[in-house]
């Protein structure tokens, strides 16, 4: 059975073979169970890290693989339309909160320019599997500012 680590590695792999020129070929895949979903973004030094909130050693369902790919394609999102640049400066000028609504906002847009790769790797089926299994194991709080991108979603 597939565990994290596994998942992590071939997504470095796949990663690798189809970012931008911009990255530098320089790509890390970490597994954090910590982490609530997946995140992506450059580090001091340029390189691209996506985040997973998985365990190493976790044992992967195909459903599990599924919700996983969808965060990835979500993720690749960001790699290929967002400029991280200006995030980080309307979380540094506005703070956190204006930095939530601004990611919710980018989301929504960078998944509307995907539709070319999202039909090679049926993105719907995965993004829907991801969506589903959020809610259901979602501890979404309308009051808690680390939720505003669901609430906007």
């Amino acid at each position: 059975m597939l565990i994290g680590y596994d998942f992590a590695r071939v997504i470095e792999r796949a990663t690798l073979g189809i970012m931008p020129p911009a990255y530098g070929g320089r790509v890390q895949v970490i597994c954090d169970p910590s982490f609530p979903t997946a995140a992506c973004g450059l580090d001091e030094e340029g390189e691209l890290r996506v985040v997973f909130g998985v365990a190493h050693d976790e044992p992967l369902t195909p459903q599990r693989i599924e919700e996983l790919t969808g965060m990835w394609i979500h993720e690749l999102g960001h790699v290929f339309h967002t400029d991280f640049s200006v995030y980080q400066h309307a979380v540094r000028e506005y703070g956190k909160c204006f930095g939530h609504i601004l990611n919710a906002l980018e989301d929504v847009r960078i998944e509307h320019k995907m539709p070319a790769f999202a039909e090679t790797v049926n993105t719907r089926r995965a993004m829907q599997t991801l969506l589903s299994g959020m809610v259901r194991a979602s501890d979404w709080d309308p009051e808690d500012e680390d939720k505003v991108p669901w609430t906007l979603a």
